[in-house]
């Protein structure tokens, strides 16, 4: 009597003899085959229709052998750290959604679009129980060895506030290193006399000044990734969610985020990629 075929238990397809999976995902789990709640997620992300995985939070089918890619396939957890709730997802999602959980990823997303349509941003929206990102200490910026000019202003040239002595600048506004090329417009055009404070230019909220591990710690972003010294204001938050993208494109796939968040497919097609330089995701 002839075996019976073996079937692979993620994808239903054809399996080598004694195999519980067929090459393809095997290829794909690689070392943690014997992780139960791995396989889980695969099989729920499996789509026989589009003979793929989709991606959990885009619904998009996902690139299995480029691993450079923004839509290879990874593996996410739900809520950070956390083993058992694993979802699959494209390599860009998973760096965008960084230390939040899956339904405060869907909280930003969703109040990024408000805002965006005109309403002010509620920076409380996410309480952050995950967040564990912390800013760098920076270095103040190397002098040449030129003496250093001596200034005689009456007010910061950013926040109009008392300057340092023989300084252009206040104490507070010479502490985020305004002479860094492209710093100086990004703090004026964020600086907001109202709120006596600089304003998140994607969010528009306050700025923190002082907390190196808030979501809304004050950063500098490249509003073209690597393009010298175009630079804006930004939150640690904004920062880790804009990832490897232009300023445009950052836009455009929150846009398709919060269009799928509401039922809506997801294009994957608007999203160039024109700056994705990420490094290669490892399989396993």
């Amino acid at each position: 009597m002839a075996p019976k075929p073996r079937t692979c238990i993620i994808c239903e397809k054809p399996a080598p003899r004694y195999a519980k999976y067929c090459p393809r995902c095997r290829q794909i789990i690689g070392e943690n085959a014997g992780q139960l709640r791995l396989r889980i997620a695969l099989q729920k992300a499996w789509n026989k229709e589009q003979d793929g995985f989709l991606c959990y939070y885009t619904g998009v089918k996902l690139e299995e052998y480029d691993t450079s890619s923004p839509w290879y396939i990874t593996m996410d957890h739900f809520i950070p750290r956390k083993n058992g709730t694993e979802v699959v997802c494209a390599y860009v999602i998973n760096d965008m959604k960084s230390n939040l959980s899956g339904d405060e990823f869907r909280a930003v997303i969703m109040e990024y679009d408000r805002h965006r349509k005109g309403a002010p941003f509620n920076r409380d929206i996410v309480k952050f129980q995950y967040w564990t990102w912390k800013a760098k200490a920076e270095k103040a910026p190397l002098q040449s060895g030129r003496p250093l000019r001596v200034y005689n202003v009456e007010a910061c040239e950013i926040c109009g506030g008392t300057p340092d002595k023989a300084s252009r600048y206040c104490i507070r506004c010479r502490d985020h290193y305004p002479n860094v090329p492209g710093r100086r417009p990004a703090m004026k055009a964020s600086w907001n006399k109202e709120q006596d404070g600089f304003l998140d230019h994607y969010l528009g909220v306050r700025l923190e000044e002082k907390n190196i591990k808030s979501p809304y710690y004050m950063v500098f972003d490249h509003r073209i990734p690597r393009k010298y010294a175009d630079l804006v204001a930004t939150s640690m938050l904004m920062n880790r969610m804009k990832t490897d993208l232009s300023e445009e494109e950052f836009n455009l796939m929150m846009d398709e985020l919060a269009r799928h968040n509401e039922g809506k497919p997801f294009d994957r097609d608007v999203i160039g990629f024109k700056y994705w330089k990420r490094a290669k995701y490892p399989r396993n």
